[in-house]
């Protein structure tokens, strides 16, 4: 969205010197008022929230995607770590390898619920 462009009539006395000076509610007043007054406005406005709703959701939909690549990625971590030793009995690994090991599986756990719960 950036900086506020919109010029509006200044009230310097009581410290309006532009949009972003108003409080949320005498902003939320201020909108109102003009949709009473102008239809088209309303229309306008509603299509700039549109656009909003839109980055809204392309922002989400890459957040969530983000969540799931790392799941990927840790559990690939897991089969790279475990990959060498496939065949061995767990007593038989080395204990760097089991330490990591559980520390992977903890991540995978809590990476697959964080993907998991965009979908709730």
């Amino acid at each position: 969205m950036g900086a506020c462009r919109t010029r509006i009539q200044k009230h310097e006395d009581v410290g309006i010197n532009s949009l972003r000076d108003l409080t949320k509610e005498e902003l939320i007043a201020c909108i109102e008022r003009t949709f009473e007054m102008d239809r088209s406005a309303k229309f306008w406005f509603e299509r700039c929230l549109l656009l909003i709703a839109d980055k809204r959701r392309e922002k989400k939909l890459e957040e969530d995607a983000a969540k799931g690549d790392k799941w990927i990625r840790l559990q690939k971590e897991y089969e790279e770590l475990l990959r060498p030793h496939r065949g061995k009995k767990i007593g038989e690994l080395p204990p760097d390898v089991i330490e990591k090991g559980a520390a992977l599986e903890r991540a995978i756990k809590k990476a697959q619920e964080e993907y998991f719960a965009t979908f709730g």
